[in-house]
């Protein structure tokens, strides 16, 4: 009789392309002989549907951040049978034994990308924000990253026959060749205006398939002007996936699309911001790299901030406020948690005592001194969310014109 294989269970929530980072590790494990098990979020689920080296998905629900647990934890539950249970109780039955250095075939990827940041709980290690991210992947999964050649240090995916049929109704082989052009994000340094872009793109004679955000992890792909209408029974990303499959390159940030476009093997323009591009795409065949060439004392200017503004930008916003406005924004809003939402600093009395704030802001009413402060913050917001310095040094454009019979070759 066989011997049964070894289960291997690796943990992975965040993004679309936060999943596929994974995918890699996966497949080295069944080389190595594992049966590989996810547990991943509802939304990162579909991604790794059908990859060929990963044998079974979970998908958990979070629940959080739980002010009653350390650090305001999140509680991730797994759905089974009818029951909701700790993804952490999935671990005794990865146990090994006569391993007591490693005693679970188990790696929870919980702050992998933070670990190339200025995260608090990452802080605390002193991590060094230079390294690359597959690497890193191998590394907390038991695996030595040098063990591993190059072509296997790269994002797997599989499109299906049902999905391949759908895509050539939208786009026929024998059609006007097209880009897909993917530069917004949920985070300013991410996002890139296109239009002088697509403009250039349809004067090359190409159809232009482009992601209209409409909110968090929302939005719709527009071709050439139309909105596109996937069908129910393929999950959105999925419909992305078999729709960049067909396309002659992608123009895209540094997303979960451009590392589709990479498992795919369609060339691909993409664009680097807080990250130098060698921490994720060191080893990829398919990729025109852009990076951003914005500098700060001596040296490129890569923040690692995993957030919506610049930080340089909001030290900056603060400091171009005018005198009343900063007073203002230190006595209101008064309460911490209040304050933490808007991102502004501990509150400081700014009015002497015994004097009336009324008097001393000049406002007849308190309505009139919170739509004083309100006004304050909305200034402060604006000034936040000018363009970053990273996404400001890019020249997508020349870049894109200067690599243009490499993209059109497509990479196939």
């Amino acid at each position: 009789m066989s011997k049964q294989a070894e289960r291997f269970l690796l943990l992975r929530y965040g993004g679309l392309g936060d999943n596929l980072f994974l995918t890699p590790v996966a497949r080295e494990l069944h080389q190595r002989g594992y049966e590989v098990d996810v547990v991943t979020s509802e939304y990162g689920e579909p991604i790794l549907r059908n990859n060929p080296y990963i044998s079974r998905i979970m998908v958990a629900k979070r629940y959080g951040p739980i002010s009653q647990l350390p650090d305001q934890k999140y509680v991730n539950l797994v759905s089974d049978a009818g029951m909701e249970f700790s993804d952490l109780a999935l671990y005794r039955l990865y146990k090994v034994k006569g391993r007591p250095w490693r005693p679970y075939n188990v790696c929870n990827y919980l702050r992998v990308i933070e670990g190339n940041s200025h995260h608090p709980e990452i802080c605390r290690n002193q991590q060094a924000a230079f390294s690359n991210t597959y690497d890193n992947h191998f590394c907390w999964a038991g695996i030595d990253p040098t063990s591993v050649p190059a072509d296997r240090k790269r994002p797997s995916y599989k499109v299906t026959r049902e999905e391949k049929d759908w895509a050539a109704t939208v786009l026929p082989g024998n059609g006007q060749p097209c880009v897909l052009v993917q530069t917004t994000s949920s985070s300013l340094a991410k996002t890139y205006p296109a239009n002088d872009m697509i403009g250039y793109l349809r004067g090359e004679g190409f159809s232009i398939l482009y992601w209209q955000e409409t909110g968090p992890r929302m939005g719709h792909w527009i071709l050439d002007g139309v909105k596109l209408f996937t069908p129910p029974s393929i999950p959105p990303v999925r419909c992305t996936a078999a729709l960049l499959e067909r396309c002659t390159f992608a123009v895209t940030a540094d997303t979960g699309t451009a590392h589709l476009a990479e498992a795919l093997g369609v060339m691909h323009l993409t664009y680097y911001t807080f990250v130098p591009a060698w921490t994720i795409s060191r080893d990829y065949t398919h990729e025109v790299t852009v990076d951003s060439t914005a500098m700060l004392e001596g040296q490129p200017c890569k923040c690692y901030t995993i957030s919506r503004d610049c930080p340089r930008r909001q030290i900056e916003a603060w400091d171009r406020l005018s005198k009343d406005e900063q007073e203002v924004l230190f006595e209101f809003p008064e309460h911490p948690q209040e304050r933490a939402q808007w991102g502004l600093p501990a509150r400081k009395k700014i009015v002497p005592a015994g004097t009336d704030p009324f008097a001393y802001f000049r406002a007849n009413s308190i309505d009139a001194l919170a739509l004083k402060a309100d006004a304050a913050y909305k200034h402060l917001e604006t000034l936040r969310m000018e363009r970053p310095y990273c996404t400001e040094s890019l020249d997508l454009m020349g870049a894109l014109k200067a690599n243009m019979d490499r993209l059109k070759g497509g990479g196939r």
